[in-house]
């Protein structure tokens, strides 16, 4: 897992699949659906979708037999996001929207924070970019009152990339600003080059072209 957060993935992938050996025999479902979670993490960062569909259907099984509402939750909120990636946006949608409601209902602040950020995703994906804009101050409110740091990060990111494409580029510059500083603080290489990138897609948006290599460099 600190791996997977550390952007070392194949150095993550392999310790997670000794971890399956291990844990397997124990029939211990809910142990088993977080290992598939941290394996469908790092297949969705590097792109391996079928893998990733493939292990997201194993997690939700393995918390479907634990009764674990909340790993049952996590687990259709990869599902969603791998549907997304592969180009099933209405089911990525319909599948984050009975989630939040689920994750509300049974107080998983976690996965709400993390539905609110995805949908951003979602409706920016579609051009509707306010709508975005909603689900991501959504998300970031959760964050900040549930102290879910690298979920803060994500939702001030996806609030920079929304509101650059409504124009509205001190806004987005001022989110994507602390978004790299939460960044740096915490360490998170990944996520600070993504915002470094998108900092510099929003200068040359504004034509400032020396401060674009700056952040792009």
């Amino acid at each position: 897992y600190i791996n997977l957060r550390l952007g070392d993935y194949p150095l993550g992938l392999k310790q997670l699949f000794e971890a399956l050996p291990i844990i397997e025999p124990l029939q211990e479902d809910r142990g088993l659906a977080d290992v598939y979670d941290s394996i469908t993490g790092i297949y969705h960062h590097i792109g391996n979708y079928p893998e990733a569909l493939d292990i997201a259907y194993k997690q939700l099984r393995a918390a479907q037999r634990a009764g674990d509402m909340q790993r049952v939750a996590n687990a259709n909120n990869n599902l969603s996001a791998i549907y997304f990636e592969t180009g099933d946006q209405e089911k990525s949608k319909e599948t984050l929207q009975s989630n939040l409601l689920m994750a509300k209902d049974i107080g998983h602040t976690r996965i709400e924070c993390l539905t609110y950020i995805n949908l951003a995703y979602y409706f920016l994906s579609v051009g509707e970019e306010k709508t975005a804009v909603k689900n991501g101050l959504l998300g970031l409110q959760v964050s900040r009152d549930c102290g879910y740091e690298m979920f803060e990060i994500h939702a001030l990111h996806i609030l920079g990339r929304s509101y650059q494409k409504t124009s509205c580029y001190d806004q987005a510059l001022a989110h994507l600003e602390e978004a790299a500083d939460r960044s740096r603080a915490l360490g998170t290489k990944v996520t600070e080059i993504l915002v470094l990138q998108t900092q510099g897609e929003v200068f040359r948006d504004m034509r400032q072209v020396e401060r674009a290599k700056e952040c792009l460099n």
